[in-house]
């Protein structure tokens, strides 16, 4: 029982050892900033108030095939409206929008309540992992709960495209308008460890796989998160986190 804690517990570490930061639209100057996005403060105190921004898959290429873990966003300066925000993704066609027409069906990942005045990062740490396939990708914030509103500036970088929209109500009727910024976003993701030991061992035979559970017990199909075990003709053996 000692050696499988030891195998979770080494499984556990090359998931954490194998995180990687990727952070796109850095800011050049103060200059470099917008009141608008990833949240338009001044409509934070009405509900339904959404911003979509779309960052094309160059910029992202590094991360294709890897699972998202956590979005940062970068105000110039504290954050001084508070509310609850819905983030979604969805990968799009698109590199930026053809129309003032919000997208639709994109997939809620995270709830951040965000409280006024108390920091100047927005972080959203997704609920589960989100497998980034290497499209164009549309991040989407949504007011759920209205807060106040006040104007606070992210950091970014214009893209002289429509590669933002924000959608808000006014009097009655929804309003979409377009912008050619993008925000300073930083991407917390880990390539798919599974690859990364097949791409390792590809020189090697395998003897044996085995899966283990959270609590280290064998089981011999897994589900949700398990740790695979693989042992190696020559007697080696490597381990990885995985979630079926």
């Amino acid at each position: 029982m000692k050696k499988i804690f030891t195998l979770f517990a080494a499984g556990l570490m090359m998931t954490a050892a194998n995180a990687e930061t990727l952070t796109v639209c850095q800011h050049a100057d103060e200059n470099s900033r917008d009141a608008n996005f990833p949240v338009y403060g001044l409509y934070t105190d009405t509900e339904g108030t959404t911003s979509q921004m779309i960052y094309p898959a160059e910029m992202l290429a590094n991360m294709e095939n890897g699972q998202i873990s956590q979005i940062k966003f970068f105000a110039s300066d504290i954050i001084r409206y508070g509310c609850t925000l819905q983030l979604s993704l969805k990968e799009v066609d698109e590199t930026a929008f053809p129309s003032a027409t919000k997208y639709e069906n994109a997939t809620a990942v995270a709830t951040l309540q965000l409280e006024k005045n108390v920091n100047s990062e927005m972080t959203f740490t997704l609920d589960e992992p989100y497998t980034y396939n290497g499209g164009n990708l549309m991040i989407e914030t949504k007011v759920i709960a209205a807060g106040n509103y006040a104007t606070t500036y992210y950091f970014g970088a214009k893209t002289g495209q429509n590669t933002s929209l924000l959608s808000y109500n006014s009097w009655g009727s929804e309003k979409n308008e377009l912008y050619d910024f993008l925000p300073e976003a930083e991407f917390t993701y880990v390539l798919d460890p599974s690859t990364a030991i097949d791409q390792i061992s590809a020189d090697k035979s395998v003897a044996s796989v085995r899966y283990y559970n959270m609590a280290g017990q064998q089981i011999a199909n897994p589900e949700g998160i398990a740790i695979q075990v693989t042992t190696y003709t020559d007697g080696t053996t490597s381990s990885a986190k995985v979630v079926k």
